[in-house]
């Protein structure tokens, strides 16, 4: 039987093709994309390779600059000294959805939808394109990703492109200025943001100014800690071990430099990896993740990677090693089968026992840093760790029983030597064998304290009596001094981790030593300023400082001549550190940069607002001169409550908390309390402030902006 009369006309060679239903197909890749942030994405890739390619084949210096205009709600992409698109390649690509001229892996977009997405962010977009190959200059208008309009000639006088996207009323402005950040923060590509917004219209003299949002340093923003580098030809990944592991890691997933999702799991507090090849790990249409094969692909590949690359990282081979190591607590568990990390096993991370096979000689010396021990504190003595010791002296002395008078003479040669004695418990008894000893010594731990004790005694009572001598030069290179900096110590209470200031000692060469380093007698007397306030500028004794090299170094006395007439801003005016010293009211200083708020407080001390180091200073100034102070990281909660009509609590404060951007955070808004008194300035203020960063421009911009328009605009309407 002869087929159909209709199917015989649509047949070609015996065979039906399939159809296109063109409107229906529009309709699906418009949604393809999933947020406003996906079309920002796309659109500023377009314009990165763009910027690449001027660059690498055309010898250019090509930038972006982004403009977001708060007022009439546009997005401005443009590359400057960029390549530009011809009329043909327009026509053959760029208004054909699917088709690409971008073969090339190491370069982002591989599907040719990208177009599609201005969609997730506006109904129209505006081209303005000078062509570097052609010398065309034109501009045309998208709408509704059906049609392109062509509009007059622009007035471009740089080569390159200029995208305008007019956004909808549904897109949150301070979330896609975030995702803007976020998108460009790797680029290598110089990448400049610009906004606009309410208070620069209100003040037409304040000229906006454009901030530099990008830089290909991955490291850059990685915290302080074990750093571990793989630089593969498919990938670079850096990672931190940080001293104390976080509750939750910071994983930055990167394909070509566009922030992207997959189910990888590393076994860092903190990484970052870049993905180099987008067609061998390929994404999903969207771009929002890797796929399965290519995220099962690449986690093989990195596995392997990182199993050779970390004992080259993480392997000690002495007590001295384990000092260099910023990540010590690992160590303390190595030589258990399968061991584990406590903390660092919790959360979405790779176990590290499963990438990181330690060295027999690490094994060892991790036994010995696990060994229980007792040593001195000022309550008598505490039980501690073998690392413990370690970390914090070179000059550990094994004795029989602890004596705080022996532990004192050694310190007069050896400034951190410290007493230990190995735990006694029935379970610890296997720790006195012979072949521990061994290990110890071979470790430099002493057992001599008592020989070496008499020996400083001699010492010191010939020197009651000394033969004539001649006087030795001192070299600066030649002799060792410990220089006390703050550092912020991790701590974990009651399931939370803190922040907490302390104390580190670290013995240097009097070379070495920073300029800026005091040193003072009775340190102990001192001391106590470094956990109180963050200070990079060291203390040491001065006793310890050769005399022929103190009128070189920066002792008390030339400190106290030098900060005498160093004048603060206070709540009772302008002042210098000597008269401060005259005031009968308690001196009460709060570690805030920002003095403005003095003038502001109404109670009945001396207050002072002031950045950390110049806190340092001012503390050890009036220490030396017995002069009471207090020293605080954020207002009272009585105070606080006062000037705001809230809690600290609102802010993510915590008393135990020594959290920088959190301090931050409930001073800025107690600043505003204080100054502002327009309310519903205030309300929005503290609305912002519980859901930003204190350092971010956009929290700083809003500070600036209350404080002037209640001070020059008291009639100014705001939204309630």
């Amino acid at each position: 039987m002869l087929p159909a009369v209709a199917l015989q006309r649509v047949m070609d060679n015996g065979v039906i093709p399939v159809r296109l239903e063109e409107n229906a197909v529009r309709f699906r890749v418009a949604r393809l994309y999933a947020s406003s942030a996906s079309g920002f994405r796309e659109l500023y890739a377009n314009e990165l390779r763009a910027c690449r390619i001027a660059k690498e084949k055309y010898g250019a210096s090509p930038r972006i600059e982004i403009t977001v205009n708060e007022n009439d709600r546009t997005l401005t992409i443009h590359g400057v000294d960029s390549l530009g698109i011809t009329e043909e390649k327009f026509l053959s690509t760029l208004s054909v959805l699917g088709e690409t001229d971008n073969q090339d892996g190491s370069e982002i977009g591989q599907f040719g939808w990208g177009i599609a997405a201005f969609g997730t962010l506006s109904d129209s977009i505006m081209y303005e394109t000078y062509a570097r190959e052609t010398g065309e200059k034109y501009a045309f208008l998208g709408i509704a990703g059906e049609h392109f309009s062509k509009l007059p000639q622009p007035t471009l006088d740089l080569l390159g492109t200029r995208v305008t996207v007019f956004l909808r009323e549904d897109v949150n402005l301070f979330n896609l200025e975030d995702n803007i950040r976020n998108v460009c923060a790797y680029a290598d590509i110089e990448t400049f943001m610009t906004v606009i917004d309410a208070s620069d219209e209100a003040f037409p003299s304040k000229v906006p100014q454009p901030q530099r949002i990008s830089d290909p340093d991955i490291t850059r923003n990685l915290p302080y800690g074990t750093l571990v580098e793989v630089d593969d030809e498919d990938f670079k990944l850096v990672g931190v071990l940080t001293p104390l592991p976080a509750n939750q890691p910071h994983v930055d997933l990167r394909l070509l430099c566009m922030p992207i999702q997959a189910d990888l799991k590393f076994p860092f507090d903190s990484c970052v990896l870049q993905i180099k090849d987008e067609r061998k790990y390929r994404p999903t249409a969207d771009r929002e993740r890797l796929t399965e094969e290519a995220t099962g692909k690449l986690s093989a590949r990195i596995r392997e990677k990182l199993s050779k690359t970390l004992p080259q990282v993480l392997d000690i081979y002495s007590f001295e090693d384990f000092r260099q190591k910023p990540c010590k607590y690992i160590y303390f568990q190595l030589h258990y089968q399968g061991f584990v990390f406590g903390l660092h096993e919790r959360g979405e991370r790779q176990p590290l026992r499963e990438v990181y096979t330690p060295s027999e000689r690490t094994c060892k010396l991790s036994k010995l840093l696990d060994l229980p021990v007792r040593m001195l504190n000022f309550e008598g003595w505490r039980e501690e760790r073998l690392g413990d010791v370690i970390t914090v002296s070179r000059n550990p002395f094994l004795v029989d029983s602890l004596d705080g008078k022996l532990q004192e003479t050694l310190r007069v040669r050896y400034p951190d030597a410290l007493l230990f004695v190995l735990s006694k418990k029935p379970r610890h008894k296997y720790l006195f064998d012979a072949d521990t000893i061994a290990a110890l010594l071979e470790q430099e731990v002493r057992t001599d304290a008592d020989a070496e004790a008499e020996d400083i005694r001699s010492e010191l009572a010939s020197e009651k009596h000394p033969a004539p001598r001649r006087q030795k030069l001192v070299d600066e290179a030649s002799c060792s001094v410990i220089v006390h900096t703050s550092r912020i110590r991790r701590v974990e209470e009651c399931g939370r981790v803190y922040d907490r200031l302390a104390d580190r000692t670290e013995e240097t060469r009097l070379c070495d030593v920073a300029e800026d380093t005091i040193f003072v007698p009775n340190i102990e007397k001192y001391l106590p300023i470094l956990m109180e306030v963050y200070s990079n500028r060291g203390l040491s004794r001065l006793d310890k400082l050769p005399k022929t090299l103190k009128n070189r170094r920066l002792t008390l006395n030339r400190f106290l001549e030098q900060q005498a007439n160093h004048q603060v801003t206070t709540n009772r005016g302008t002042h210098t550190f000597k008269a401060l010293l005259k005031s009968h009211e308690l001196i009460r200083i709060l570690i805030y940069s920002d003095a403005r708020i003095a003038a502001k407080y109404d109670g009945k001390e001396t207050f002072l607002p002031m950045k950390g180091q110049e806190a340092f200073e001012l503390a050890v100034y009036l220490r030396a001169n017995g002069k009471d102070y207090v020293i605080e990281h954020v207002p009272t909660e009585e105070e606080f409550k006062k000037a705001t009509g809230m809690d600290r609590w609102d802010y993510g404060y915590r008393e135990k908390d020594y959290n920088s951007t959190v301090n931050a955070t409930v001073n800025t808004v107690y600043h505003v309390g204080l100054a502002v008194k327009d309310e519903r300035l205030r309300r929005l203020f503290f609305a912002a402030a519980k859901s930003l960063d204190a350092e971010a421009p956009l929290l700083r911009q809003l500070l600036n902006f209350s404080l002037e328009s209640d001070q020059r605009l008291p009639k100014l309407q705001l939204p309630a």
